[in-house]
């Protein structure tokens, strides 16, 4: 085990879950085998294991590593990651399971236990039975591995040749296999978002023939099982349609025959591609979803976490039939202090029953007698004009949830993608009374209504010391029942959750000589105090005041400082300017840089100091408009620091967020491009291969005039290069993977000079 050198200590960085599993390095999604096997439940998802990224030391050799271990394994692209777990909530992670090979990446699928080695895998086993697997590949074909040492390394049937080749369709993956104990073999259903159903058998795992297809039902991740319906003792089966929705209906064998309408399984926005275990005791029916989208967490190290294990139980209804959802009963196990416990009161005048109470690990379960109530908000991480909203409207009988005011975030939630809602039927109230479940895990929350009912799921991302709650109404609230109890963290043996020093705004702190900096917030997941360490008090004189970060300059120069609680810290650099720096600000109007627009999952500017640009880390074609006027023929100069193995770019010729041209350096790559987005598709002009080092600065400048485009790097023609369709648009910056410091940014054409830069 290489020695650790991170400035977040493990399962402690920003926003990381602490009782949901997320893995340790890289990048993670779909679950795929989800198997129990002699007592212990397998959990194989999709990765790209120690994903590169600069904060993150193990991922310079992890490549590397492998290659000398397993030197005939492709490492690029989606592989099959593994843990394992005895109890369903604490999980370990294991070595990778699958690996890229000739045929593609490994990509989604399912496993079962070949317990009669039907396969003939196992007759060489002690126990004649082991854990088989179904994948699929980004070339849209199926594979299938088997384990003989309990799930922990696989052998491929192939390699270079699917075991079910493509039909010569676009969308075939993500195959879901069972065994059907009325024909007596095995089935393998296959789908792919655009393409239609398919059905597979065989005897033996390995040699399948089709049975049908299905052009009516259009999904990804597809599960097909059986349920036996809790009151009646009758079996169901159930087709989920990728862990969001699903059909009650019946399977002869060959098709699937529904006999409901789609129904609805998750009423909020980062749950996906969801898929039950398979060989679990007791016929219970587990589920887990990937909750998606982390896509700027604080450090880039991890990205991506599974919601709670979730226990389906089918029930009838009036018309038809409903999965009723709820946290596995082991969950039991990680609730620790009860914060709050009230039973049968009713409030008026404003009383709040929450005041006081903290936490952003914990359960809360509310029974509201909605006959007796109005309208009502339950507000939890609270904090510096920061909190997330849940609130239930009277009127019309309905949920929303609001996850906006998160001031502090690295990923704001604007409106469109804020607010949420959904209608809970009184029919589904026992006795009038509306319950609430609801679990908050530093970065997600999970809410079952009415039992589960009803279930959503969706990612947050407050201020790590916006802990508080409270519960408001608008005139009577009449609770049957209210409890709030803290949860253990999964990592850590005495299981008080952990996390990293949060700052504000962690990109370079300037300030200028004999000036104090206070904008800044720090704080601890704990909610332990933060101290400061480690500077320079010539150059700088670093305060911690509560819950903020003072910095005043003493002399011209550069220091940093470490902030900590504990032994979590994060190192923030402070640059002192002179006393009489002046910012040049823009000729034509007032510099643009105050009056930014920003499109729908774009970057934002963070702070401007001094005429820097701070601007922050995103992944995609993302960017942000910072020269409003519209121009053709320009001139652009920029000097810029990337501070991680990203890539920046100066977008020009910006109409929309889907038309632009862009000159951009990449430290990832090793790469000087010019490429351009027509229509949303992104096409290279030009690339030239170039170093280019982190916490160095760069002077990028584009001259465009007419068609003819010249790309220079520190003053030396790199690109030149034509576009055969002259824009008329703004000017934009694009950092990708990593956070970028503009130093100077000047741009000009015929009708205007823009110039943002600190003066020296």
């Amino acid at each position: 085990m290489m020695e650790k050198n991170f400035e977040l200590t493990d399962y402690a960085e920003l926003w990381r879950p602490q009782y949901h599993y997320s893995a340790l390095d890289g990048q993670l999604n779909d679950p795929n085998g989800l198997v129990y096997y002699k007592g212990v439940y397998h959990l194989y998802y999709q990765s790209i294991p120690h994903s590169r990224c600069a904060g993150n030391p193990r991922t310079s050799d992890y490549y590397e590593r492998y290659r000398q271990a397993h030197p005939h394994k492709n490492y690029e692209g989606k592989h099959w990651a593994h843990a394992t777990s005895t109890d369903l909530i604490h999980w370990k992670e294991e070595e990778i399971a699958l690996f890229p090979d000739d045929v593609g990446h490994m990509w989604s699928g399912t496993a079962v236990v070949d317990v009669n080695n039907t396969s003939g895998f196992f007759t060489n086993t002690k126990d004649k039975q082991g854990i088989v697997i179904a994948y699929s590949t980004n070339t849209q074909h199926i594979g299938i591995a088997y384990s003989t040492d309990d799930g922990k390394t696989f052998t491929k049937v192939s390699t270079t040749v699917p075991v079910i080749k493509n039909p010569g369709i676009c969308a075939f993956r993500d195959p879901h296999i069972f065994w059907h104990e009325e024909t007596n073999c095995w089935k393998m259903v296959v789908c792919g978002k655009g393409g239609r159903m398919w059905i597979y058998q065989a005897n033996d795992l390995v040699h399948w023939e089709l049975c049908s297809f299905d052009e009516h039902i259009n999904t990804e991740c597809p599960n097909l099982f059986r349920m036996t319906v809790e009151e009646t003792g009758e079996t169901k089966w159930i087709f989920m349609c990728v862990g969001r929705g699903y059909y009650v209906g019946h399977f002869d064998g060959t098709r699937f025959i529904p006999e409901s309408e789609y129904i609805a399984l998750n009423e909020g926005p980062d749950a996906y591609a969801g898929i039950t275990f398979s060989n679990l005791p007791n016929g219970r029916t587990v589920m887990i979803n990937w909750i998606g989208g982390y896509n700027t967490v604080a450090d880039g190290k991890w990205n991506g976490c599974f919601t709670l294990p979730v226990e389906l139980k089918l029930v009838k209804t009036d018309s038809s039939y409903r999965i009723m959802q709820s946290p596995v009963r082991e969950f039991s196990a990680l609730k620790n202090e009860k914060l709050v416990s009230i039973e049968k009161k009713q409030y008026q005048g404003g009383e709040d029953p929450l005041r006081g109470v903290c936490s952003n690990c914990f359960e809360l379960y509310a029974e509201i007698d909605v006959k007796n109530s109005d309208s009502f908000s339950i507000a939890f991480c609270k904090g510096e004009g920061e909190e997330i909203l849940l609130r239930y409207d009277k009127s019309d009988s309905c949920i929303s949830f609001d996850r906006h005011n998160t001031k502090f975030a690295i990923e704001p939630f604007k409106t469109t993608d804020a607010l949420f809602s959904f209608y809970v039927d009184p029919k589904t109230m026992r006795d009038g009374l509306l319950s609430l479940r609801l679990l908050v895990d530093v970065s997600n929350i999970e809410l079952f209504v009415n039992e589960g009912y009803y279930y959503f799921v969706s990612r947050i991302q407050p201020f790590t010391s916006s802990r508080g709650m409270s519960l408001s109404y608008d005139g009577v609230l009449t609770l049957n029942k209210l409890t709030v109890e803290s949860c253990r963290s999964i990592w850590f043996a005495d299981g008080e959750p952990r996390g990293a020093v949060h700052v504000s705004d962690d990109s370079m702190l300037t300030v200028k000589q004999g000036c104090t900096n206070n904008e800044r917030m720090v704080a601890e997941l704990c909610g332990r105090e933060v101290q400061c360490s480690d500077f320079d008090a010539s150059i700088a004189k670093v305060e911690v005041e509560g819950n903020t970060l003072k910095v005043t300059g003493i002399s011209e120069g550069k220091t940093s400082v470490k902030l900590y609680s504990g032994e979590y810290y994060r190192i923030l650099n402070i640059t002192v300017i002179p006393q009489s720096a002046q910012e040049e600000v823009a000729v034509y109007k007032e510099a643009p840089i105050r009056n930014i627009v920003n499109f729908r999952y774009w970057a934002a500017v963070i702070q401007e100091y001094s005429g820097r640009i701070n601007a922050q880390k995103m992944g995609g074609e993302r960017g942000v408009t910072v020269v409003e006027n519209e121009a053709t023929d320009v001139s652009i100069c920029a000097k810029m620091v990337l501070f991680g193995r990203g890539a920046v770019g100066v977008s020009f010729r910006l109409c929309d967020n889907i038309n632009f041209l862009c000159a951009e350096i990449d430290a990832k790559d090793g790469a000087v491009r010019l490429w351009k987005n027509v229509e949303g598709k992104r096409s290279d002009i030009a690339v030239v291969q170039k170093e280019i080092a982190v916490n160095t600065q760069y002077e990028l400048r584009i001259e465009a005039v007419g068609q003819s485009i010249k790309v220079y790097l520190d003053n030396v023609l790199v690109i030149e290069g034509r576009d055969d369709v002259p824009i008329v648009g703004r000017i934009g910056i694009m950092p990708r993977i990593c956070d970028v410091i503009f130093d100077e940014f000047v741009c000009s054409s015929r009708f205007y000079k823009y110039a943002v830069r600190v003066a020296h």
